[in-house]
């Protein structure tokens, strides 16, 4: 049996003859009867497809496959960022901050509602901004350190957080 092949698939039923033409683009190849869903071509000649494993696999020019996993999300631990939060000197930072003034307190508010209630990304993004922000007008406080801030980012990626999603840049 004859087929028509293009770009290394069989693109015609089997033909019992040998074609005299062939159209542009299109080379010839010989093999066994099969209709095109259940060959290929091996690059010398058109076989038989072997069997699907399962549902799961698809074809890909010369072999089953299974299609990529996909990357699994990593888990935001909420509870765990709160218990390494309160432990540690930027919270005692933020805390005393919002004990000194009532913008850096208001930040305060919608940090710890973030941590332990909403858990909404964008207001907890909007909450760091805030308290850096209100941090940086209290004298003897200021804004967090670069260490402070290598240390947030830390927890955050520990956490399945990704850093780059909050404004912890050091400014000059």
């Amino acid at each position: 049996m004859w087929y028509f092949i293009a770009d290394n698939q069989v693109v015609s039923p089997p033909m019992d003859t040998k074609p005299e033409v062939l159209p542009v683009g299109f080379a010839l190849a010989e093999g066994e009867e099969l209709e095109p869903a259940e060959a290929y071509f091996d690059g010398t000649a058109v076989v038989a497809k072997p069997p699907q494993p399962s549902s799961l696999h698809y074809w890909n020019e010369s072999s089953w496959e299974l299609p990529p996993l996909p990357v699994p999300m990593p888990l935001q631990n909420w509870d765990g960022l709160v218990e390494d939060l309160r432990r540690s000197m930027p919270w005692a930072k933020v805390y005393e901050g919002a004990g000194r003034t009532l913008k850096a307190n208001k930040a305060f508010t919608l940090l710890y509602g973030t941590l332990t209630t909403t858990h909404h990304l964008s207001d907890f993004a909007t909450a760091i901004a805030d308290v850096r922000d209100g941090l940086r007008g209290i004298a003897g406080i200021g804004d967090f350190t670069a260490e402070e801030l290598e240390w947030l980012r830390s927890r955050l990626e520990i956490h399945g957080f990704n850093p780059d999603d909050f404004d912890l840049q050091p400014i000059p």
